[in-house]
């Protein structure tokens, strides 16, 4: 629904809090809404349509579809036709018409060697490692979302815990300048005060650097829309656990599956070049008038045969690639099968760590963090002791965002090796 301005402000406003309540509701119709933060499977279907490799790698695939076109074109569709006429020099011969003669000849090529066939199974094989490689790209953006979605998530909680440090430091600030004031405290405590409260918050400002950072990655990969920050009331918690039924053997991650299709596509590509050492055979068919003015009408067949050049070079280069792939894939499927025990691993080590951390390290620093600070209240500790307590506490609850943020980088990268959400 639009609104006219210039109505509103043609009315005539009695009540003193109704400008203040309109302004407010035209202000809150013109802001922008910003879109609700993205679940996990969100950023995962969107990363793999929206990230720029992944589209690179669909626009390769699409590529190489459109090469059958001419792959499956007949030869018999690119007939050759050529036409001479030439004319005698000097007196024209008794019975010559005119001295002109006119030959024309036909040519159809026609591939007997299966040279069309070796075409077709070369671009089908091009298009089947074609998408194994985009499989491969959209995981690896996949993944790379995971890790930034994951980023954001506890760079949030970063930002959440520095604000409350901040605030219980700018209140303790207040109040011991009040002291000193009152000749209760020194101006050394008062410096002690300020200086943690220019901790706090430096930290909550590289905090929130991080996020933005996070969130710019975010939508870089997504292609969503600003999203805002995420819910400030979300505890950040583990990635999901992997499920044993989706765990993939080296040869079913798409990677893997990458180098056997290229290899397939390079055998094919010898098969190809094989055939290709001979020419179509040419069917003509001949027709013209001589000088005498007789019709003359004949045939023949053309090919060319490989004495000289038959594709070695081309035969050689393609079978050298083929046996590369072959090593590759087999050095990369051992690589991958170490880094996906070695994620599976760091992934359960670190849910053990976090439980052990909740159950006993965190609840032990709070509660000497309390302690020391009844102490001091009490005028029984110096206030060095309570923030050394106090940061111990924010160095345990900083360590446990680390392992956090750790884990969905495994989990992350253990997507972007499987090609799905583990």
């Amino acid at each position: 629904m639009e609104i006219d301005r210039n109505w509103f402000l043609r009315i005539r406003i009695r009540r003193p809090g109704m400008a203040a309540a309109l302004a407010l509701a035209l202000t809150l119709t013109a802001s922008p809404v910003r879109a609700a933060w993205p679940t996990l499977e969100e950023v995962w279907r969107a990363s793999r349509q929206q990230a720029p490799e992944a589209v690179q790698a669909q626009s390769a695939t699409i590529l190489a579809r459109s090469e059958g076109v001419g792959a499956r074109m007949s030869s018999f569709d690119n007939p050759s036709l050529a036409v001479v006429a030439d004319h005698g020099v000097g007196p024209t011969p008794v019975g010559a018409s005119a001295g002109l003669q006119v030959n024309g000849q036909l040519g159809v090529p026609i591939e007997i060697a299966g040279q069309r066939g070796t075409r077709i199974r070369s671009v089908e094989a091009l298009v089947s490692w074609r998408e194994r490689e985009q499989a491969a790209a959209e995981g690896q953006a996949g993944g790379a979302a995971i890790v930034a979605f994951g980023h954001a998530v506890v760079a949030r909680a970063r930002v959440e815990q520095a604000s409350q440090a901040e605030a219980q430091a700018r209140s303790e600030v207040t109040w011991f300048e009040a002291r000193v004031q009152a000749g209760d405290a020194t101006a050394v405590d008062r410096s002690l005060a300020q200086t943690e409260l220019a901790r706090y918050a430096q930290f909550r400002a590289e905090a929130q650097i991080d996020l933005v950072e996070a969130r710019a990655d975010l939508r870089a990969l997504t292609g969503l829309p600003d999203l805002g920050d995420p819910p400030a009331d979300a505890e950040p918690v583990l990635p999901p656990r992997p499920l044993e039924t989706r765990a993939r053997r080296a040869w079913e991650v798409p990677a893997i599956q990458a180098f056997e299709r290229q290899e397939s596509y390079w055998d094919r590509q010898v098969e190809q070049a094989r055939a290709t050492r001979w020419s179509p055979l040419v069917v003509m068919v001949t027709g013209g008038q001589d000088e005498f003015g007789q019709v003359r009408v004949g045939g023949g067949l053309g090919w060319s045969l490989p004495v000289v050049r038959g594709n070695e070079g081309d035969i050689a280069r393609a079978a050298a690639a083929a046996s590369r792939a072959r090593y590759d894939r087999e050095a990369v499927a051992k690589a991958v099968e170490a880094r996906v025990d070695g994620l599976r691993e760091q992934l359960s080590r670190t849910a053990e760590a976090l439980m052990e951390l909740d159950r006993a390290g965190i609840p032990a620093a709070e509660g000497l963090a309390q302690a020391t600070d009844g102490a001091f209240r009490a005028g029984k500790l110096e206030l060095v002791r309570v923030l050394n307590a106090r940061r111990d506490l924010a160095l345990m609850r900083g360590r446990r965002l680390d392992l956090l943020e750790g884990a969905w980088r495994a989990y992350g990268e253990l997507a972007a090796v499987l090609g799905v959400l583990p």
